[in-house]
């Protein structure tokens, strides 16, 4: 499998943050196949090339964790997500709220991997 990213930009051109599951607050770190469980948010910065790590305050929700982490990303400035898969409501939620998805297709990405493909 192989994934083809170029720069992504918001509408008026400038680029965006990126909000990407992970497993551990690292960039050698996996990327997380689920999202609204994943125990961080690795949070990659276009404009500054500056990657931060977020621990994800949705990861021990009884329920709604999806709806929730989207929440959190949108409230951290995320203007996209890029993860393995989303569910539903994820889904739905963050076309509400215009932040793209991009859709990571390769197992065992790391951090380090996915914001080299920006």
């Amino acid at each position: 499998m192989f994934i083809i990213f170029v720069s992504v930009l918001t509408k008026n051109g400038r680029k965006m943050k990126i909000a990407i599951p992970c497993v551990q607050p690292s960039a050698s770190a996996l990327v997380d196949d689920r999202f609204g469980r994943c125990a961080y948010f690795a949070f990659y910065d276009e404009e500054t090339q500056q990657t931060t790590f977020v621990e994800n305050p949705a990861a021990q929700s009884n329920e709604g964790a999806g709806p929730a982490a989207a929440q959190f990303v949108v409230s951290q400035g995320a203007e996209a997500v890029a993860a393995r898969q989303l569910g539903p409501k994820v889904t739905s939620l963050l076309q509400s709220l215009s932040v793209r998805f991009i859709e990571l297709n390769e197992a065992d990405l790391t951090i380090d991997r996915v914001i080299g493909l920006f």
